[in-house]
């Protein structure tokens, strides 16, 4: 056999038999034989409902997050370790320090 392409990768939602609607991804690919002609398909279908999930609560997680670091009374930076680059300040840092965000960020780069 000389191979497989995949010839098409979607996302979509399936219903169960027993009725419970799931998020899955599915891949189909052709495999060829020696003549380069189509031999036949495999499909694989992964279940990623829970997955969808977990990206639905991080990305509310890292919302509330960016809410609650902007709105600080609070100066915070957030800096690496052991670096001590910073990667970003909120506002009540650059009004108590009286720098930019860019400016903070540029003179603490590594």
């Amino acid at each position: 056999m000389r191979g497989n392409a995949i010839i098409n990768q979607i996302e979509k939602r399936f219903i169960r038999k027993n009725g419970i609607m799931v998020l899955g991804h599915l891949t189909v690919s052709l495999v060829r034989g020696d003549n380069n002609e189509p031999r036949f398909a495999i499909s694989m279908l992964e279940d990623i409902t829970e997955r969808k999930k977990l990206e639905v609560k991080l990305r509310q997680s890292e919302e509330l997050f960016s809410k609650a670091f902007h709105a600080s009374p609070v100066a915070i930076s957030i800096t690496t370790l052991p670096e001590g680059r910073i990667i970003d300040v909120n506002d009540s840092f650059i009004r108590i320090m009286g720098f930019s965000r860019d400016e903070v960020i540029r003179a603490y780069t590594a």
